[in-house]
């Protein structure tokens, strides 16, 4: 056993907990602040209605993210479970599997995405006034989506063989570079969403040429075979299974934010889709240090479960729904507080900041329930229960978010839209408390058929 390894299943949890979760905290702050960036270059440096292009096109990347994180999320499963069962074959299949399903699945997308992009965009919610911004912004885009898949799915792989620092250095380069080059190439190059969207390019390509080499260099040795690389049908679909819920959740948030942009075309203005563009982009920087702690958590509890050590198990995961718990309140303090101030970090449009302040204190109602939700979560792909994180990411988005956002709006109007996202809240959180107890008080050690046999490392 590797002294990476043997830390994560003899460490006291709670030091342990946060010297993963901390680097992950930081590459992710990183990743979101260029995220922000990006938001704010284009409002003061192209406009409005560019804003709200960008913000059109924004279900794209989320099905791209989508893809990232089902692959990357549901292999670093197999691997932390496989590595706590000292199962290093199975391991470095699972690897070589993810690199070969993130370039076979990523391709379909590039090709089909850019032949249909102005279709695509007008089903997305585009209006005449703001198409030509998101299909400049778009099609720059879509052409890194498999530097994106690997740098993205990739870091989580990483992270999975306990190299939580190699991981935050991946998301910081990307971060960093996009932050040099948003600048430059608005406010010298004059190059408008396109140079925001190369700019994206350049940065999701250089991170995950960063990631490769922590995989397979840097002093890591893995013993992976070109056999590895050959798809496992088994692993494929475990993987597949896991990473399920990762990509329900994010694809469901794709296409709530179609519902959301055609409905705030139809119930209001260009204004209204810009002001929850940068809505997105808060809520991404205020729950950064939750995803932080859940990616810290994952491999600890996967590794842990893998190694039958159930009491460690249970013990990370309480410890990781109270911090989130008391982190997902401290964002809705921000956001209640200082509404105006934080819209007005991206633009100085009065009506913007009139409907965005309104919009964001609606839209946060409901925050200090959703630490445990998304923790609760990321406890069920950490153990490999996919079933139940897979109910609990359609839940919120496709069986009740989606749904209300659809009626709500027909009795109430536009406060009836925006009401669909606390009351959404409120109930996915007590279902997922059920089935979270449930869970929780039945879990035990693996099943001898899924911990395999000790294969020490050639």
């Amino acid at each position: 056993m590797r002294p990476q390894e043997k830390e994560f299943l003899e460490k006291p949890i709670g030091k342990l907990l946060w010297k993963q979760s901390i680097p992950a905290m930081t590459g992710m702050f990183v990743i979101t602040l260029y995220n922000l960036a990006d938001t704010i270059f284009v409002g003061r440096g192209v406009g409005t209605l560019a804003l709200a292009g960008v913000a059109v096109s924004l279900p794209l990347i989320m099905i791209i993210g989508a893809l990232a994180q089902s692959f990357g999320l549901g292999f670093a499963s197999i691997i932390s479970r496989a590595l706590g069962a000292n199962d290093y074959k199975k391991a470095h299949q699972a690897l070589g599997n993810f690199f070969s399903v993130s370039f076979v699945a990523s391709v379909p997308l590039i090709i089909f995405g850019i032949i249909f992009l102005r279709p695509i965009l007008k089903i997305l919610g585009a209006t005449p006034d703001i198409i030509s911004f998101a299909f400049e912004y778009a099609r720059v885009v879509m052409f890194g989506a498999v530097f994106f898949v690997v740098a993205s799915g990739g870091n989580a792989i990483v992270r999975a063989f306990g190299d939580a620092k190699r991981a935050m250095i991946g998301m910081i380069i990307g971060a960093v570079i996009n932050l040099i080059l948003d600048p430059v190439s608005i406010f010298v190059f004059h190059m408008g969403v396109a140079g925001i969207a190369w700019a994206t390019f350049i940065a999701w390509f250089c991170s995950s040429i960063y990631v490769a080499w922590c995989i397979f260099g840097g002093g890591r040795h893995l013993e992976i075979k070109k056999e590895d690389f050959k798809f496992k049908p088994a692993l494929l679909k475990e993987g597949a299974y896991i990473g399920a819920s990762s990509f329900a959740r994010q694809a469901s948030g794709s296409v709530m934010m179609v519902i959301l942009n055609i409905s705030l075309a139809y119930y209001a203005t260009e204004i209204s889709i810009a002001a929850f563009g940068i809505i997105l982009r808060l809520t991404m920087l205020v729950f950064m240090p939750i995803f932080g702690m859940l990616q810290g958590m994952q491999p600890i509890a996967g590794m842990n479960y893998g190694a039958g050590q159930i009491d460690r198990v249970k013990d990370v995961v309480r410890r990781t729904v109270k911090i989130s718990t008391i982190f997902s309140g401290g964002a809705f303090l921000i956001m209640m507080l200082f509404p105006a101030q934080l819209i007005g970090i991206f633009s100085g449009d009065k009506e913007l900041l009139a409907v965005g302040k309104d919009l964001l204190r609606v839209f946060v109602l409901a925050y200090p329930l959703l630490g445990f939700q998304l923790a609760a979560g990321g406890y069920f792909q950490a153990v490999g229960h996919a079933g139940e994180a897979l109910f609990l990411s359609t839940l919120r988005q496709l069986i009740l978010l989606i749904p209300l956002m659809l009626i709500l709006p027909l009795f109430f109007g536009l406060h009836g839209l925006y009401a669909s996202f606390p009351i959404t809240d409120v109930f996915a959180t007590v279902v997922t408390y059920f089935v979270f107890k449930r869970s929780f008080a039945r879990l035990h050690k693996p099943k001898p058929a899924e911990v395999p046999e000790s294969i020490e490392m050639v």
